[in-house]
């Protein structure tokens, strides 16, 4: 009898806790839908990652203590270099022949690297096996 009293008791004492965690479920919901209804539209994921992105920028401008004038001096140096750059494009200095050999010569040197790390990759898990051998 005893033990079927502490289960009862025990039943109650769940349920009355899971009601009280669902009504109050319940309220935060209500309470949820109530303040997204009177704030109209919720934003889309972009404009939300557009305003990290301005509050990240604002905090790194004033971590590293950057002003306007400085921004506006990049600026102006990089439409210089891009005027540059376009000068470079209208006088024809490299002939899409060119241009594809350096892509191939650049993939050939990414293929290289990457060769490259696979071996140091390989003998790195062959010396970390070989030393849990010798642990063991």
């Amino acid at each position: 009898m005893l033990q079927k009293s502490h289960l009862l008791m025990h039943r109650i004492l769940v349920f009355g806790v899971a009601e009280d965690f669902f009504r109050d479920l319940q309220e935060e919901f209500k309470n949820w839908e109530a303040s997204a209804a009177s704030q109209g539209k919720p934003k889309s994921l972009w404009e939300e990652l557009a305003d990290i992105g301005e509050e990240f920028v604002e905090f790194l401008e004033k971590e590293l203590n950057i002003t306007d004038a400085e921004v506006e001096t990049e600026k102006d140096n990089d439409c210089a270099f891009k005027s540059c750059e376009s000068e470079e494009r209208a006088s024809g200095s490299q002939t899409g022949a060119a241009k594809a050999s350096n892509i191939e010569e650049d993939i050939d040197e990414i293929e290289a690297t990457l060769a490259q790390l696979k071996k140091e990759l390989a003998y790195e898990r062959k010396c970390s096996s070989s030393l849990l051998l010798v642990e063991r």
